[in-house]
């Protein structure tokens, strides 16, 4: 079984694995999670709008869910930590 995940194809867990979102324990066949209904390989957006979802309904976080999850990076920053290194570097005129 694949998921499908940003433009690629990501391959299904073939271990029991823990929901980035709850903490739940799931089966190695599950597609996404019995608890909260999150994605076996979600985004950082998907594991943010899952544990909210799961938190409004009165769920409680477990183990490794309560840890915040990080926001993805925008476009703009992510070339902006690419090209600090080389700013140093820029041609000047003389």
């Amino acid at each position: 079984m694949a998921a499908r995940g940003r433009g690629n194809i990501a391959r299904m867990p073939a271990y029991a694995w823990t929901c980035l979102a709850c903490g739940q324990s799931n089966a190695a066949a599950a597609e996404s999670c019995g608890q909260c209904a999150c994605s076996a390989t979600p985004t950082s957006r998907e594991i943010n709008a899952a544990r909210q979802r799961f938190t409004d309904r009165g769920g409680e976080l477990q183990g490794d869910a309560l840890i915040a999850t990080r926001r993805e990076l925008t476009r703009l920053e992510a070339c902006l930590i690419l090209l600090a290194p080389w700013i140093g570097y820029w041609p000047r005129k003389r």
